[in-house]
């Protein structure tokens, strides 16, 4: 169980790893964790053991009391910074049904939408041109196939090579029962693929178990994490 002390300690981890400068493969490999498993100590989402934090005052150089200054009530805010869902839907209707499956989510999210072909490309234009980056980088993308001004597959392709999207999952969503359409999106690299339902349920079902994958299970790498990989 991950309570408010779990969670100041993993803030403080982060703190000391920025303070030296490290970027989070450097604290996984001296660990002997994976990147993944790192992330999630840093987050909060995995607690860390007494044996761990020992192992991680000596790599640090620090006392061991350090990871625990200055607790108090006001030092305890937990909030994590929200999740950046990026969704990729032309049809309001579908839209209104996305948000409303995932908004019990128990982590923050953030949701925002673009609608057509020219509209994607051009803000990840924007978004690769770091002298001028007026949006946000994106955590997780799910798409629709069908978007005006656009080919869906053309799409896929042409964001999976972006460098600005490496390590950020791209899911497909699509009513379409086309089993060629799922191997098609798999071939271009897709994280996943998911055939919208029309119960709310069930698609309700599909999104979270997509969302608690990549959130609470593989880790999503946030926007200063992806540029201490590359």
């Amino acid at each position: 169980m991950i309570d408010n002390i779990d969670k100041y300690v993993a803030k403080k981890l982060k703190y000391y790893r920025l303070k030296f400068d490290w970027p989070l493969k450097k604290l996984a490999d001296d660990l002997d964790v994976s990147l993944q498993q790192m992330h999630r100590y840093e987050q909060g989402t995995n607690k860390i053991s007494a044996g761990l934090l020992y192992r991680l005052s000596k790599i640090f150089k620090i006392d061991l009391a350090c990871f625990f200054d200055n607790v108090d009530e006001s030092s305890l805010d937990t909030k994590q910074d929200p999740y950046r869902v990026l969704l990729i839907e032309d049809n309001p209707d579908d839209e209104y049904f996305f948000r409303k499956c995932i908004s019990e989510y128990d982590e923050q999210l953030d949701i925002y939408v673009l609608r057509d072909g020219a509209e994607v490309l051009n803000y990840f234009r924007e978004l690769q041109d770091t002298s001028v980056r007026l949006f946000s980088q994106p955590d997780i993308i799910f798409m629709d196939l069908n978007i005006p001004s656009a080919n869906g597959f053309e799409l896929l392709n042409d964001l999976k090579k972006r460098p600005v999207l490496n390590g950020v999952p791209i899911i497909v969503l699509t009513s379409s029962v086309n089993e060629e359409d799922a191997v098609k999106s798999y071939l271009l690299h897709a994280n996943g693929f998911i055939r919208k339902s029309f119960t709310f349920k069930e698609y309700s079902e599909q999104l979270n178990i997509a969302l608690n994958y990549w959130i609470k299970a593989a880790g999503l790498p946030h926007h200063e994490q992806i540029k201490e990989q590359a």
